[in-house]
């Protein structure tokens, strides 16, 4: 399912019911309706009333997730504005805050406070807000290193961490902000996405242009690296399943317009792939309480991605590998499905007029098959079929 905006869409951020998503792009930011794929739908557009019309234009979006009348948007002008959906359509901005001389590129309400908001600068610090004030409560300044993202983490109503440009990641509590709790690097360059694993307690990700997800577990002492995903290009962002502890999905920073879902007890290869963007993709979620994902990109497009429909590589993998070694040995490796199966050899005379149709290869009774004192070897002709392979040897 889709649908097509008449311009480029930059953020997504669902409610906590899931059946409402806003849609924050370029001169827009608008409600859909997620309740099911069948009503998959725009339902309203947000007006700025006697606002400058630029407020419309958004850079990022977060619902709260505890007053689910409320959004904030980062602004086309840099500045923060507060949504609130029970005011009249005719203007539903009920907060503008103004950062001073900084630009807001970022937005993040907390999990579990309503009143808890972040939002990272392009002139490279962090805001927290608490909007029960009117000023921000404080200003983490980065040291001159651009901050990517930055999230609350899901077990606690203290820290946050933020990803930069120089490839690290900083914890901070917003009691004590004048330095980070803890700073480690986790990438050879910019880290780009980090999310934390909302099942798994410490546990969270993050996505660098060099290619890689690392998977981390928080610790008070230090963090400790659990595992890595090699990916094909620069990771745009990262999304954990929230229904699947092991899952993380991914997209790529430009060359790629493909999302990837990665199971990190099997990081060599993607659990699967969502293939019906056309362009870079800008941002996707994760639907609350289900295995589907809505997708956004650069030309507009809105798509449910279910995950039923998703391309799986390992089913369209051989499940037999085989190799020679330089003296003749053969090394195959092959899934447990063929365990004691015989691996026929199609039919074929040999030299001496002899049918060896009967012949065949049984692949668990030897650790090895040595090629040099097989008789179709001999005979100049070797045969072997495995699934769907066929492997021949000339002399």
């Amino acid at each position: 399912m889709q649908i097509q905006f008449e311009c480029q869409i930059n953020a997504l951020s669902f409610n906590s019911r899931g059946n409402r998503l806003a849609v924050a792009g370029k001169n827009f930011l608008k409600i859909v309706d997620v309740s099911d794929e069948k009503n998959f739908r725009e339902l309203h557009s947000l007006k700025v009333g006697d606002q400058p019309r630029s407020l419309a234009s958004s850079l990022d979006v977060s619902w709260n997730k505890v007053e689910v009348n409320r959004i904030a948007t980062a602004t086309g002008t840099g500045y923060i504005a507060l949504w609130n959906l029970s005011r009249s359509e005719v203007n539903r901005v009920e907060r503008i805050i103004r950062p001073k001389q900084q630009y807001a590129m970022k937005v993040c309400f907390h999990h579990s406070k309503p009143n808890y908001l972040l939002s990272a600068t392009r002139d490279d610090c962090v805001l927290f807000f608490d909007l029960r004030q009117e000023r921000s409560a404080f200003t983490f300044e980065n040291g001159g290193a651009h901050v990517r993202d930055v999230k609350f983490a899901y077990n606690s109503h203290i820290l946050f961490a933020l990803a930069d440009d120089n490839g690290m990641v900083k914890f901070l509590d917003v009691r004590k902000p004048a330095k980070p709790v803890q700073l480690f690097t986790a990438h050879g360059g910019p880290v780009l996405s980090l999310d934390f694993n909302p099942l798994v307690e410490n546990i969270f990700a993050t996505g660098g242009r060099d290619k890689i997800i690392q998977i981390w577990e928080y610790q008070s002492t230090r963090t400790k690296l659990e595992d890595s995903i090699i990916t094909s290009a620069p990771v745009g962002q990262i999304h954990w399943n929230p229904l699947k502890r092991t899952q993380i999905a991914s997209s790529t920073l430009t060359t790629d317009f493909e999302i990837q879902v990665w199971d990190i007890r099997r990081p060599c290869l993607p659990y699967a792939v969502f293939l019906e963007h056309t362009s870079p993709v800008k941002g996707f979620q994760w639907k609350p309480n289900s295995d589907s994902l809505l997708s956004a990109s650069t030309n507009g497009s809105l798509i449910w991605n279910n995950a039923k429909n998703a391309y799986q590589p390992c089913k369209h993998l051989s499940p037999v590998v085989i190799n020679f070694r330089i003296n003749g040995d053969i090394l195959y490796v092959y899934d447990s499905h063929f365990l004691n199966k015989k691996l026929e050899v199609p039919s074929s005379t040999a030299d001496d007029g002899e049918d060896r149709s009967s012949s065949y290869f049984v692949g668990p009774r030897k650790s090895c098959f040595h090629l040099l004192n097989n008789q179709f070897y001999k005979n100049k002709k070797t045969y072997v079929i495995i699934n769907t392979w066929k492997i021949s040897i000339y002399n």
